[in-house]
């Protein structure tokens, strides 16, 4: 197989094929102290509601930070609001709860009962503070927060537009971490707005500012080291993705797909054998998945090792074949590298595999009679699509008659 065919592959599914951006929340106090120049007001009512923030009295300490007298307050309550609710409607009214010993507050949001709601509605807030104050970077901070946290929650069942709100937290993320008033999850924040929107350049710039501030971030290593992949940065990528994966350790599944970045750094710099190393021990740590033996396929194929490519992706397939697209794309790159023979050999090899699982076999059965189509072996393509058809029969799948005699009608001609 053509190492250039492998190349427009690997383009195709890199960084898109094991575990996407990462977005989950990390509500780790960053480094840096967001008020520690706050009036001595507003800083002891601060200091005060972290207190009972550490405790877990969130209403209290709502009812500690008292009225919107500095911006520092003002953004003070956004955290709360945005980390703390107990009950929120729309975010422009919350409610919050002082925690029993014992209670978790994601459980008491899934029945809140009847608990006191508090007015607060962030735009109008910021509306009056700014005219009477003007902005200041706590006030875009505030802002930013608020309007990322409606994004994630609501997206486009809010009263703003999703796509609006997007640029509103995106453009007062930028202006906050720009005025130097920011901690690692703001930064990290504007950093995935930024990788969403495919400007892994600026992405790449602040997510190193939020690492630099928590470097046991593991959702912004990963993404740090997928933006400098994304980047074709793919030798600095290699670090921040291992300390990803260990940072993953209470997550297995994320930890996989970090591990696999590593791999995956390692091929696009084909430094092959050392990407075999890394897959082969995954193979070993995560028995049951299906992605080791997938990026091994990938290897072996741009080494031209058909054989090995093709027994790795088999594997690949028993141990997920839900993933029937992915597996008639890899017969579909076997054919325009000009080895069809391979993909007959790697598609009857799959079709003894799954004999008596009728649904996957149907379709395997399609897949072969596709490929007699693509080499115009018609005789043999009919026989192939019968035995898709009874195979779908028996696995009562009736909506794809139509498209099984149409396929007969291509081989007729």
């Amino acid at each position: 197989m053509k190492t250039s065919s492998l190349k427009f592959f690997i383009c195709l599914f890199l960084l898109f094929s094991t575990g996407l951006l990462c977005f989950s929340a990390d509500r780790k106090t960053s480094k840096n102290d967001l008020y520690v120049m706050a009036p001595s007001f507003a800083r002891k009512r601060i200091k005060k509601a972290d207190s009972l923030i550490a405790s877990k009295k969130y209403k209290s300490a709502w009812e500690a930070l008292g009225s919107d007298d500095s911006d520092y307050i003002i953004a003070k309550k956004v955290d709360v609001c945005t980390q703390y609710f107990a009950n929120t409607e729309a975010h422009t009214s919350f409610a919050f709860k002082d925690l029993k010993k014992g209670e978790d507050l994601n459980e008491v949001r899934l029945n809140p009962g009847k608990l006191d709601m508090f007015p607060y509605d962030v735009e109008k807030i910021v509306q009056q503070y700014e005219a009477q104050n003007g902005s200041s970077p706590r006030i875009c901070y505030a802002l930013g927060t608020y309007y990322y946290e409606v994004l994630l929650l609501f997206g486009d069942r809010w009263t703003k537009p999703e796509a609006e709100t997007r640029t509103l937290a995106r453009d007062n993320l930028k202006k906050a971490v720009d005025s130097d008033f920011y901690d690692a999850r703001a930064a990290q924040r504007y950093a995935n707005l930024r990788m969403e929107e495919g400007r892994y350049d600026e992405a790449e710039i602040y997510y190193a500012k939020s690492i630099s501030l928590d470097d046991t971030n593991a959702n912004a290593l990963y993404n740090y080291a997928l933006s400098l992949m994304s980047l074709g940065k793919y030798d600095e990528g290699i670090e921040p993705a291992k300390k990803a994966a260990a940072a993953y350790k209470d997550n297995k599944e994320f930890q996989l797909d970090a591990y696999i970045l590593v791999a995956e750094a390692y091929m696009c710099l084909q430094n092959f054998n050392q990407a075999k190393k890394e897959l082969t021990k995954l193979k070993a740590d995560f028995p049951d998945s299906y992605l080791p033996d997938m990026k091994l396929g990938d290897i072996y194929s741009a080494e031209n090792k058909i054989s090995e490519a093709s027994e790795s992706y088999l594997n690949s397939f028993k141990k997920n074949p839900k993933n029937l697209q992915w597996f008639y794309q890899i017969l579909g790159m076997y054919v325009h590298s000009n080895c069809m023979q391979e993909a007959f050999d790697l598609c009857n090899s799959a079709i003894k595999e799954f004999k008596g699982k009728s649904s996957t076999l149907g379709y395997l059965y399609t897949f072969l009679a596709n490929l007699h189509i693509e080499a115009k072996n018609f005789d043999e393509a009919l026989p192939a699509i019968d035995a898709a058809e009874k195979s779908f029969d028996a696995a009562g799948i009736t909506n794809l008659k139509e498209s099984l005699e149409q396929m007969r009608q291509a081989c007729r001609k």
